[in-house]
């Protein structure tokens, strides 16, 4: 078995630490180095969600691009970010290691693949003559056509998967046609970009007075979030690793960003793809009552979790491969008085795939959508087939769990979702190296045998000698 020092040793063939900046804390901040290690978690920051899913999935180590570590640690103290980390992870013997700025500069790191996310066309770095490798890199490249302020902030919106931009210094009358990025704080390097001839940066981080700098000078700088310019970057970084590591096994995450929109009367903002009309939540569910399901609605996903809790007790229970569930920690409320079966939860000496066929077996079945439209239609992808033959028979009663997000207007729309949203986020996640984990935009309809899309289900109606509830959440969860 290989050990996290071979690990370690791969990250940096991929980030080379000498290609990180020198004020940064790159490398492995925890853990021992001679450790055996075959199960590692990649994601952007450090955080107890993260870590519980660590320890719940067996990793022995946590690669993440932001060091949580990174001055100087006086103390150690339970009740503190770093102090409760630190404890929790030497209670499970989980090492941690990051790749920062190194990544941030790699070839194939976090610009490159921000730029690649935004469909740039040549593409190359912005070098002033004193360039060193250690500094942060600014790439510039043409959109695929010019645009108008607004078709520009709708482009970025919708490849950074946001409900909503900053920006300062557009012009309505103004074509964009060249176009600076910068992952996570890179706002102040508008300067250059614009010495460079772009039309426009986008970083994340803007302060207010390089807004009113930048718009003086005649020049836009936009904020696509320190999260959305950087997660795309980290998730690539999970493929590649399973790449040049194979036998290592490679879970990636999903993860949600700290900050999030909100509007009119305190409602969060929903990320969404492309314009959609304004959704009557109400008339969503009075869709799905009418084709015979049974509904609930919740602001978030606790208070769903809650409800499920309440109704279901005492009963042998099945979950699908859900990261919808599995964020909102349903399994553990459930298990504590019920007898459950989930994949992504094996009991010791199991693993994933030795608990799928028991999940044909139980009272309960719940499970979560690709996609749902606002008409009272469910889709659903599979690749083994387990979670959608749970929707279709064996089951007592099916639970049916999403956001609002995955909602869409029609079934065309639901099916375009589920295949070129869902479905490369999951195979990213699981470690599969299929075109559509690859590059994080599409379905490529690909034969590899990583592929994901191998069956769809599509509820018109909820089934005859049925019984089948929709649980519907405002706060976004899953893919």
């Amino acid at each position: 078995m290989m050990k996290i020092k071979d690990i370690v040793q791969a990250v940096e063939r991929l980030a080379p630490p000498s290609m990180a900046a020198p004020w940064d804390n790159p490398g492995l901040l925890l853990g021992d180095a001679q450790a055996e290690c075959s199960r590692i978690i990649v994601a952007l920051d450090l955080t107890q969600s993260v870590l519980e899913q660590a320890a719940a999935a067996n990793c022995q180590l946590i690669l993440t691009h932001h060091p949580f570590i990174f001055n100087g640690q006086k103390q150690v103290l339970a009740g503190s970010y770093e102090g409760d980390l630190i404890l929790a992870l030497a209670k499970h013997n989980i090492a941690v290691m990051a790749a920062h700025t190194n990544w941030d500069n790699a070839e194939d790191g976090i610009n490159w693949t921000l730029a690649k996310t935004l469909e740039l066309q040549n593409v190359a770095p912005i070098l002033d003559p004193n360039y060193t490798a250690s500094e942060i890199l600014l790439l510039a490249g043409d959109l695929p056509k010019p645009l108008a302020a607004a078709e520009l902030l709708e482009h970025l919106r919708c490849c950074l998967y946001l409900p909503a931009l900053r920006a300062a210094g557009l012009k309505p009358d103004k074509m964009y046609q060249r176009l600076a990025v910068v992952g996570g704080a890179g706002m102040d390097l508008w300067p250059q970009a614009q010495a460079a001839g772009c039309d426009a940066l986008l970083s994340a981080d803007g302060k207010h007075h390089i807004g009113l700098q930048a718009a003086h000078s005649g020049f836009a700088v936009i904020d696509g979030t320190h999260f959305a310019t950087e997660v795309i970057g980290i998730r690539w970084l999970a493929v590649r690793l399973t790449e040049v590591l194979p036998e290592l096994h490679v879970l990636n995450i999903e993860e949600q960003d700290p900050w999030a929109f909100y509007g009119q009367a305190g409602r969060k903002m929903q990320n969404v793809i492309g314009r959609r009309k304004k959704m009557d939540v109400e008339q969503v569910l009075a869709a799905f009552a009418k084709k015979g399901y049974k509904t609930a609605h919740f602001a978030d996903g606790a208070a769903a979790a809650a409800y499920l809790n309440e109704q279901i007790d005492g009963r042998t229970v099945a979950f699908g491969d859900s990261r919808t569930l599995y964020n909102m920690g349903v399994y553990d409320l459930l298990a504590s008085h019920n007898q459950v079966v989930d994949p992504m939860h094996p009991q010791p000496g199991q693993d994933f795939f030795e608990v799928l066929p028991l999940t044909t077996e139980g009272e309960v079945f719940l499970t979560s959508v690709n996609a749902a439209t606002v008409n009272g239609e469910l889709v659903n992808i599979d690749a083994i087939g387990n979670r959608v033959a749970g929707t279709l028979y064996g089951h007592g009663k099916v639970y049916f769990v999403f956001s609002t997000n995955k909602l869409c207007e029609d079934l065309e729309q639901a099916v375009w979702r589920a295949r070129n949203v869902a479905a490369p986020q999951n195979t990213a996640r699981k470690g599969y190296r299929t075109p559509c984990a690859v590059k994080g935009d599409k379905c490529y309809d690909c034969q590899s045998p990583d592929r994901i899309c191998n069956a769809l289900v599509i509820h018109l109606h909820c089934l005859k000698r049925a019984e089948a509830e929709i649980v519907l959440i405002d706060e976004e969860l899953g893919f």
